[in-house]
C-alpha cells in the first residue's frame, strides 16, 4: 500500500509544495527578525512590536478564518497563500535594493504573511 502512495502524482506534487512552503516559512521566522535587527537597528520594543505583528492575525481572524477555509477550495487556497507571501517577502528584498527598507514595511509583512 505504501508503494502506491510514491505513484500518486497528486500526492508527490502536494508533498513537494509543502516542503518548499514549510522550509520558506522557517527562513522567513528567522530572516525577518534578522533584517529588522541587523538592517534597521530595530530595539527591542520594536522586535516585540514585530513579534505582535506576527501573532496578531491569528487572534484577529482565525475563527472566521476557519470557518471560511473549511467551505473553500482548498487546493486553490493553498496555491494562494504561497503565492501571495511569497510576493509580500519578494517586497523586502526589492526595498531593500532601492534603499527603501523601513520597519513599518517589515511589521507589515510579518501581520500578511503571517500563517
Amino acid at each position: 500500500m505504501s508503494t502506491r502512495l510514491w505513484h500518486n502524482h497528486s500526492f508527490i506534487r502536494l508533498w513537494v509544495a509543502q516542503i518548499v512552503s514549510n522550509a520558506g516559512s522557517k527562513i522567513t521566522d528567522v530572516a525577518l527578525p534578522l533584517t529588522a535587527v541587523l538592517v534597521l537597528g530595530a530595539s527591542p520594543a520594536q522586535m516585540g512590536l514585530l513579534g505582535i505583528a506576527g501573532s496578531l492575525p491569528n487572534l484577529l481572524f482565525g475563527l472566521l478564518a476557519g470557518v471560511w477555509v473549511d467551505r473553500s477550495r482548498r487546493r486553490r487556497l493553498l496555491v494562494g497563500a504561497d503565492l501571495g507571501r511569497a510576493v509580500l517577502l519578494a517586497s523586502i528584498p526589492l526595498a531593500a535594493w532601492f534603499g527603501k527598507v523601513t520597519f513599518l514595511h517589515l511589521w507589515i509583512v510579518t501581520f500578511l504573511a503571517e500563517r
